[in-house]
């Protein structure tokens, strides 16, 4: 399906984006939560232009950041859904 060849094509971009590493966040059973990579990105501010260290992390569910690799709660997390 184009859905699955999407995130197949966004996964492989972002493999070279990102190196994986071992999960930093404590994972349930649940697929959703399956860290697929985990990595420090640069990423701008929305008031303030200025470029930022972030710490980034994909599941199967969610893209999320946090402010460092040792924070627990994400600064903000979007929610990844198949397309219809």
């Amino acid at each position: 399906s184009s859905s699955s060849s999407s995130l197949s094509s966004f996964t492989s971009s972002l493999a070279q984006l990102v190196r994986p590493t071992a999960p930093k966040r404590p994972s349930s059973t649940s697929d959703s939560s399956l860290v697929i990579f985990s990595g420090f990105l640069e990423k701008q501010g929305e008031l303030r232009k200025s470029w930022k260290l972030r710490w980034f992390v994909l599941t199967l569910g969610s893209l999320s950041y946090y402010a460092s690799d040792k924070d627990v709660e994400p600064l903000t997390s979007i929610a990844l859904t198949p397309a219809t």
